[in-house]
């Protein structure tokens, strides 16, 4: 609201596409006619996520496809610009008002800054789910070898393993096979 920006909207990037996650001041109904998955490199908004580099665009009401709902909605300017971290382009950050040429560079450069935030902050989520994946993982391998390590025989020992082993792979059947030692040492 600061920004006197009346819509906005975030695209991520999933196989492929641009899926539709966030998005504020749309009507219900400009949000229905709002497409929910934009491929990489068509309309505006694939563009930008391809290309890399904001873009304005001025007269919604003859926007591409992808926008089209900007203009039935009476929005008049847009600017988006891509959700960049490293080089790897994440998704666009799209904003629109109903003033007409109302991005200046310093707009832009302000949208940009919003990006770089958004982007820092899709990273450190990825990180925390990542490590969080590493903390139940370590967790698993633990409870495991606790299992293990309550056994009283090399057989129930085995059967722990193999069965937690088919549990955390998700396989219904798991089996061990040992090749018992020879009784007389090779020469």
């Amino acid at each position: 609201q600061c920004t006197g920006l009346e819509a906005s909207f975030v695209y991520l990037n999933k196989n492929a596409h641009l899926v539709l996650k966030s998005h504020h001041g749309l009507t219900r109904r400009l949000l229905e006619a709002m497409p929910k998955e934009i491929a990489h490199g068509d309309g505006a908004i694939g563009r930008i996520f391809q290309q890399g580099q904001p873009e304005v665009l001025e007269g919604l009401d003859k926007s591409p496809a992808d926008l089209a709902f900007l203009g039935a909605g009476g929005f008049q300017s847009f600017a988006g610009t891509p959700l960049t971290l490293l080089g790897e382009s994440l998704g666009v950050l799209g904003a629109a008002t109903s003033f007409p040429r109302y991005f200046t560079d310093n707009n832009i450069e302000l949208l940009r800054g919003i990006a770089r935030e958004i982007t820092i902050a899709l990273r450190n989520a990825r990180q925390y789910e990542e490590s969080q994946q590493i903390v139940q993982r370590e967790a698993r391998v633990g409870a495991i070898i606790q299992q293990i390590q309550g056994t009283q025989t090399v057989e129930s020992a085995l059967q722990v393993a193999v069965r937690e082993l088919g549990r955390v792979v998700g396989v219904s059947r798991t089996a061990v096979r040992l090749n018992p030692a020879p009784m007389y040492p090779s020469a």
